[in-house]
């Protein structure tokens, strides 16, 4: 139980992240919330490849039966109406392969829209300037 408490709401991070055309101030509050654990290096900025580093540890909180890839099978049957349909949009948005499940390869590498729309200037880099102004949105 532990495990679901605490993987639910970064795995509706990571498929909001997709399911709408433009980020909410939830969703950026999240990430921005979520920056701090994915800064590896704790130098107050995130880049592309500490969120990606991130996304590979929550693979394997979301991977609840090991197999290697996320599926309807791995969300709780309690949180299973909500996460349908986000679970549909992130199969949508990250399965390059459309075998209907996402490998690690897939959600690890898949679209970082809310990571893009706070990274300002584009550098693959989100710095104190664009987190001070993702706050303020």
């Amino acid at each position: 139980m532990k495990i679901v408490i605490f993987a639910l709401p970064a795995l509706f991070l990571v498929t909001s992240a997709v399911a709408a055309p433009a980020a909410t101030k939830v969703q950026i509050e999240q990430m921005l919330s979520r920056a701090l654990e994915a800064d590896t290096n704790h130098d107050g900025m995130l880049t592309r490849a500490e969120w990606q580093t991130w996304r590979s540890a929550q693979f394997a909180r979301f991977d609840r039966n090991g197999d290697g890839y996320l599926t309807d099978a791995d969300v709780p049957a309690m949180a299973a109406g909500q996460m349908a349909p986000k679970m549909q949009a992130a199969r949508a948005a990250f399965d390059t392969n459309h075998d209907q499940r996402l490998s690690r390869d897939e959600f690890v590498r898949g679209p970082m829209r809310v990571f893009d729309q706070i990274d300002l200037d584009h550098n693959g880099v989100i710095d104190g300037h664009e987190i001070a102004r993702a706050k303020g949105r």
